[in-house]
């Protein structure tokens, strides 16, 4: 971390300095870094961190089949609100996630989360161990923006071993079960048992014994 970084780094922890990833209460305003490792978070490529609430765990950004990936991640965490990764998980780059005041995401040991994907909290969005998110999928447990007499945010669940296919979207409220596949482009409103795969928009049932394997 350069003199300048740390030095704002430590003004937004009011002159205490970094206290280790799980503590950071640091405001990084339109800086970017690239390359090295910063306290539980591996970084290839560029990724852009606006972090006010807190991250544990091991978080790997810009990882893409081993080399660097040119497109940045960013990553924004507002206040009172955490990423929590158990264990190891990989975003590829090119990934916007948002993780709103006081939200949660809670990612699994082993999950890559391919390019292109954005994830956007606003209550709560839990992704199991061993998931496949492929690129240009949007996971998002609110509507964005309010309509009158719908609820605008619902906790969305994703259990392990999940495979979630090219350009598939996953709405609030929404459970998937272990070992579900969901087919490129799908969009998913309602619950997905375990070991179900679904396709089409809306997302329906096409078989209820998937196996897959990575």
């Amino acid at each position: 971390m350069g003199r300048g970084s740390r030095q704002a780094a430590e003004e937004a922890k009011g002159g205490q300095g970094l206290n280790g990833l799980a503590h950071w209460g640091i405001r990084l305003r339109n800086r970017w870094r690239s390359g090295g490792r910063v306290k539980g978070i591996t970084r290839q490529g560029k990724c852009y961190l606006h972090v006010q609430g807190e991250i544990r765990g091991r978080l790997h950004v810009g990882h893409h089949y081993g080399i660097w990936t040119m497109h940045p991640t960013f990553i924004h965490v507002g206040e009172g609100a955490l990423i929590m990764v158990d264990g190891d998980a990989y975003f590829y780059g090119d990934n916007i996630v948002r993780v709103e005041n006081g939200g949660k995401l809670t990612l699994g040991d082993g999950t890559h989360i391919n390019l292109g994907t954005h994830i956007n909290a606003v209550k709560e969005i839990s992704i199991g161990k061993g998931c496949l998110v492929s690129m240009n999928v949007h996971i998002r447990d609110n509507d964005g923006h309010r309509m009158k007499g719908a609820e605008f945010s619902a906790p969305v669940h994703i259990g392990d071993n999940v495979w979630i296919g090219y350009g598939a979207t996953i709405l609030k409220g929404v459970t998937i079960g272990n070992g579900a596949v969901i087919a490129a482009g799908a969009v998913v409103v309602k619950d997905i048992p375990a070991k179900t795969a679904v396709a089409g928009n809306p997302a329906r049932e096409i078989r209820n014994d998937a196996e897959w394997s990575p």
